[in-house]
């Protein structure tokens, strides 16, 4: 749900790390837009969070593998290590480390911040109000009848 990663971006930009999330398909009108949106929003963030985690935890090994001088925090360098004749574009380059980190080529890499104590995610009343208030209105619109269900019987 969109309220739990309003309130933990880290667990949002692991699962995309881990290819976890399903992006909606597109009309191919708008394929290039929505691939422009996907690499701003989601695809370049996502490989700055796992490069974060990589140098958090101390593991280097994508120092060696995209033949860097040492560890960075920059991800344009690291982006440009990946580029190659086959990698022209941004997308496809960001998708290579990606895979990159997925299959294993950088090493053992743990995303969660283990330093951080677990605090279990709270749902909320406030994280249903909106979609509550849209069903609501549409039961209206539809004309059907309101039932309150606190109504004394």
């Amino acid at each position: 749900p969109n309220f739990f990663f309003r309130d933990r971006p880290e667990a949002f930009y692991a699962l995309s790390a881990a290819n976890c999330l399903i992006t909606p398909p597109r009309s191919k009108a708008k394929q290039r837009e929505h691939r422009e949106d996907l690499l701003n929003e989601v695809l370049e963030p996502t490989v700055a969070f796992v490069l974060d985690a990589m140098n958090r935890d101390g593991c280097f090994g994508y120092v060696k593998k995209l033949g860097l001088h040492g560890p960075t925090n920059d991800v344009e360098e690291v982006l440009k290590a990946c580029e190659s004749q086959k990698y022209q574009t941004r997308f496809a380059t960001v998708h290579k480390f990606l895979k990159l980190m997925q299959t294993g080529n950088f090493g053992p890499i743990i995303l969660d911040d283990l330093r951080q104590k677990y605090t279990p995610f709270t749902f909320k009343d406030s994280h249903f109000a909106q979609r509550d208030n849209r069903q609501r209105q549409a039961r209206f619109d539809r004309g059907e009848e309101y039932e309150d269900e606190y109504e004394d019987e």
